[in-house]
């Protein structure tokens, strides 16, 4: 049976960003959602540098993009999408978001900032490294993030405005739910051909 506690702040922390601001659970599942984490964190590195090593940006606003949770009481800004936006069918991202898939970018931590609420955010470890930062008031996860990674991973539905880009795949469709109607977008049992 799988175990969730909340650690406290007096307790081992993961390093990152809010794990002095904010308590965050810890599950006791390391099985092979370890290794899922270790492969989503690799096709985002992947994704946030070109074929010679130099950053490239998705998706670029003059205009930072504001994102909330449901409530309004934890709100984000950025100032690019740094990765394509892709839906992710992982059981994983299934059960926190109570979703067939949620749709996530890449933003690298420069781009990234919390601008309210960090008193109402939460994380939950999902897996060694992996935190996934939410809203203690009304549930909404906004963002994840791997530590020593370059990039959070946003929940683009969380944006308060468009995207200014558009996904291009799915992912994880192995770990699909029967149910789920097929769409237009391309399928791949986990990563696209082009990794």
């Amino acid at each position: 049976m799988k175990r969730v506690r909340l650690i406290r702040h007096a307790e081992s922390a993961p390093n990152g960003p809010l794990s002095q601001q904010a308590g965050y659970l810890q599950s006791e599942d390391r099985g092979g959602r370890h290794a899922f984490r270790v492969a989503l964190y690799s096709l985002l590195v992947g994704s946030i540098y070109d074929g010679d090593h130099n950053l490239r940006t998705v998706s670029k606003s003059e205009d930072e993009m504001k994102g909330s949770c449901a409530c309004g009481a934890v709100g984000y800004e950025i100032d690019s999408i740094d990765t394509p936006i892709s839906h992710c069918h992982c059981s994983t991202c299934r059960k926190t978001h109570a979703a067939a898939y949620v749709s996530t970018a890449g933003v690298l931590r420069e781009h990234f900032k919390w601008t309210q609420g960090l008193d109402a955010l939460r994380a939950f470890q999902s897996s060694p490294g992996k935190i996934r930062h939410f809203c203690s008031r009304c549930g909404s996860h906004l963002a994840a993030e791997r530590n020593g990674s370059a990039a959070m991973i946003v929940r683009v539905a969380t944006l308060d405005e468009e995207p200014g880009s558009r996904p291009k795949y799915h992912i994880w469709t192995e770990q699909d739910v029967a149910w789920l109607d097929g769409e237009d977008l391309p399928r791949y049992s986990q990563w696209q051909p082009d990794r």
